[in-house]
């Protein structure tokens, strides 16, 4: 039943033979290697359970949480070239992250205890944290506990990288997201979607909150971050851009056209559908604006037409003509923000439309604010260019 002791390789016609006679027999011991060619499954005797280092492994456990060639500080790793031999032999094949050392798995109770142990410093960098009874797997990264698993606990989100986790940081912690997601998979926890990576072309939330395209994506190995050049010459760090959602561009047309046929069929500002047509169109420009400029100019600078609308206060949108004070008003901008008292307020920045509306009012761009409450009320006469319904 058993090779040459030196080699500590035991042979035998069945997992489940061999498991059973792994507890039983003292010439078994840790650190010997199990052969059941029948079923394609080399296990190692890891104190009492013989853990399968093959994809096959019938009654040995599949669930080692880290290689091999790392647990107990490489206890098993002389183990494990044993195995790789009498694999080659057999023409099976060892699972890769057996093989060399990969990174350290760390099992705690909960997950902020394992946040907790991480900021201590009980954790290095590029670890893996699991936590069984919270179904979560995380990676300490960057002085982060970033979850790849659906369940979180105390972890942070993958989303947070704003990026596909092997991409972060040049790839540094590939392996660990690696291990991590083989974990998950063998535990059949749920793994989390990651956030998508940044692509020329694509709209990017910049820090500063202005949209823009991005034109190169640059990793710096040096200082571990990844560099978007945008399409006007500025340049950010990745990991605070944030892409738009370009995923809704078509429906959002089509939104744009029914809202705008509706619009220009049924001006009545005291009928709900009415008001929602017109809020719809906003924000169905307002999001294609953002995330595909081409497609909101396809739209308005094609055939477009100008209405005359009666809507609430509320409902005037930057690049309406409001009516007022006597004027013609270009809406420069529009938002509700609070007063220091604590009020809602409603207020948009004006310009006259021609010298005249100028005269009228004031030569350069003015504000204008009333309280939100009188806002929602109010109704005022804009201008508005629209899309063209089509035919």
């Amino acid at each position: 039943m058993s090779d040459s002791p030196a080699l500590r390789v035991h042979r035998f016609a069945s997992t489940r033979e061999a498991y059973d006679v792994s507890q039983c027999y003292d010439e078994i011991t840790d650190g010997d290697v199990l052969v059941v060619e029948g079923e394609k499954a080399i296990a190692v005797l890891m104190g009492a359970w013989p853990v399968a280092i093959t994809a096959g492994h019938g009654e040995f456990h599949s669930g080692a949480m880290e290689s091999a060639s790392s647990v107990s500080d490489g206890r098993y790793a002389g183990s494990v070239a044993v195995a790789k031999e009498v694999a080659d032999e057999l023409g099976l094949t060892i699972e890769a992250y057996h093989l060399e050392p990969g990174p350290a798995v760390h099992r705690f109770e909960s997950s902020a205890e394992a946040v907790a142990a991480a900021e201590r410093g009980d954790v290095e960098e590029g670890a893996v944290l699991v936590v069984v009874f919270e179904r979560a797997a995380a990676v300490w990264m960057n002085r982060l506990a970033v979850a790849l698993t659906a369940e979180a606990g105390a972890f942070q989100p993958v989303a947070i990288l704003r990026r596909p986790p092997r991409e972060y940081a040049c790839g540094k912690w590939a392996a660990s997201v690696d291990a991590a997601e083989r974990i998950a998979r063998e535990y059949r926890y749920e793994l989390a979607e990651p956030a998508p990576g940044h692509q020329p072309g694509q709209r990017s939330v910049c820090p500063d909150g202005v949209v823009r395209t991005v034109e190169a994506a640059t990793d710096n190995p040096a200082a571990l971050v990844a560099t978007l050049a945008m399409d006007d010459g500025t340049a950010f760090p990745a990991h605070s851009c944030e892409l738009v959602d370009a995923a809704r561009v078509a429906a959002a047309k089509a939104a744009a056209r029914q809202a705008s046929a509706h619009i220009a069929h049924r001006p009545d500002p005291q009928d709900p559908a009415w008001c929602k047509a017109v809020t719809d169109l906003e924000d169905a420009l307002g999001y294609l604006r953002h995330a595909d400029p081409d497609a909101a100019e396809e739209l308005m600078g094609g055939r477009t037409r100008r209405i005359t609308l009666e809507i609430p206060r509320t409902l005037v949108a930057k690049g309406d003509i409001l009516h007022g004070f006597g004027a013609r008003l270009t809406v420069l901008d529009t938002d509700v923000t609070a007063t220091p008292d604590g009020d809602a307020e409603w207020w948009a920045k004006v310009e006259g439309v021609t010298t005249a509306d100028r005269r009228a009012t004031y030569r350069e761009p003015w504000r204008v604010a009333i309280a939100l409450g009188t806002a929602m009320w109010d109704i005022v006469t804009v201008e508005r260019v629209i899309p063209e319904p089509l035919a």
